[in-house]
């Protein structure tokens, strides 16, 4: 094992830290235990204890919104089933597999949208004891809906604003690191309208302020506009999928909503599922029609708010249909860049440095000295050409490599 008090040295050719491409060649990093104690540009590969020539270092990935223990099954129904006829212990050992997915993958932070409260208390417990290797994962547990609404099935009921706040208090009080929110309908619930809302506005400001007064915060399920609206007016900090929904297949961007949402510093979670893959992954667009009628739509109206100035992080939604924990936030950012217009750096911004600032976690999503030692190390320069997140040489969680 490691001695705590040891310096490992670590050196690659390039380095992009976070927020920008670090200029020039030759990046030692020193890590001791569980933190980064130095960072250096032009170094020599003799000075590290590893090299990795021809290859790039960047801080661990974050993949925002994931729901480990669904199955990514071929559709929503099976996806549905796969949960319903699970117990307790099957749950826990397919979030462990799906965890152990996302190292492969570089992804050292997760956070889980939506799941089985208990289940993902004790992965979480797991890692954080040092009995499983990382990624961190941030849970809120059980989603609040509707009776019947999106998710139901594996959520917290409430009805009205006393019955949110109460929910709200529970999921506090039973540890989780956020609460999640359901606002409107979803793909994976017949029995929701993702057209129409759950909540007003005065039942999500309850929910806002119970976490708030906890130190947590809400992330609210936003399939429409007019939920995204009341989410906005409420104070929720970070907006799940973020549509701007008007009808079945058809989106439209509102720049007065788009202007409170920069005045309030809310965040914009984009979401990059399978279908969205198709100009990355052809095998995609034999998926269902149905699945394709509204993206330009949706992606017009997101490169709207993108250069309106709103703040975005990107995320796969990981666990849903056809999209497995991992790999699938590769696909996803080089499917943003090319549906979203986004440069490499910006991808690779909403997955690191970003989404680190947008979930409060002041300790990552950056290459620094003092900053945990999330860490990965890919052949090439992905900030030229994504793909280079394919090739994984090394990942560190928490000083620790796994990888």
């Amino acid at each position: 094992m490691q001695d705590r008090n040891t310096t490992v040295r670590i050196y690659a050719e390039w380095m992009f830290d976070g927020d920008d491409v670090v200029p020039g060649s030759g990046i030692l990093l020193g890590v001791s235990g569980s933190h980064i104690a130095a960072v250096r540009a032009g170094a020599n590969p003799e000075e590290a204890d590893l090299q990795f020539s021809g290859c790039s270092v960047l801080p661990g990935l974050i993949d925002s919104h994931v729901h480990l223990c669904f199955s990514a099954g071929r559709t929503h129904a099976e996806v549905v089933e796969d949960l319903l006829k699970s117990d307790g212990d099957q749950l826990l050992q397919r979030a462990i597999k799906h965890a152990q997915q996302a190292l492969k993958a570089g992804i050292t932070t997760l956070r889980d949208c939506g799941g089985p409260t208990q289940v993902l208390l004790a992965l979480r417990t797991l890692v954080n004891q040092g009995k499983l290797p990382g990624p961190e994962v941030l849970v809120s547990g059980s989603p609040i809906t509707t009776p019947k609404g999106h998710l139901y099935y594996v959520g917290a009921p409430a009805t009205g604003a006393e019955d949110v706040e109460r929910r709200t208090d529970d999921l506090l009080e039973a540890g989780v690191d956020f609460v999640k929110l359901i606002v409107t309908g979803g793909n994976m619930t017949p029995e929701s309208n993702r057209l129409g809302c759950q909540y007003s506005a005065e039942e999500i400001k309850r929910a806002v302020r119970c976490a708030e007064r906890a130190n947590r915060y809400i992330a609210a399920h936003v399939l429409n506009r007019e939920g995204l609206r009341r989410a906005v007016l409420a104070g929720v900090r970070t907006l799940e999928h973020c549509s701007w929904r008007t009808g079945l297949v058809h989106h439209e961007f509102d720049e007065g909503l788009a202007r409170l949402m920069r005045q309030q510093g809310q965040i914009a979670s984009l979401t990059m599922s399978a279908p969205t893959w198709r100009k990355v992954w052809p095998e995609m667009g034999k998926l269902d029609p149905e699945l394709f009628r509204d993206l330009e739509d949706r992606f017009a109206s997101e490169r709207q708010m993108i250069e309106s100035g709103v703040r975005f992080i990107l995320h796969t939604d990981a666990g849903v249909r056809q999209t497995p924990v991992g790999i699938s936030l590769i696909y996803g950012l080089r499917a943003a860049q090319l549906e979203l217009g986004l440069s490499s750096v910006e991808c690779l911004r909403a997955v690191t440095g970003h989404a680190a600032d947008a979930l409060g976690l002041v300790d990552r999503g950056r290459l620094r000295v003092g900053q945990r030692a999330d860490i990965v190390v890919v052949k090439g320069r992905p900030w030229q050409d994504l793909s280079a997140l394919h090739e994984i040489r090394g990942v560190w969680c928490g000083g620790k490599r796994c990888v």
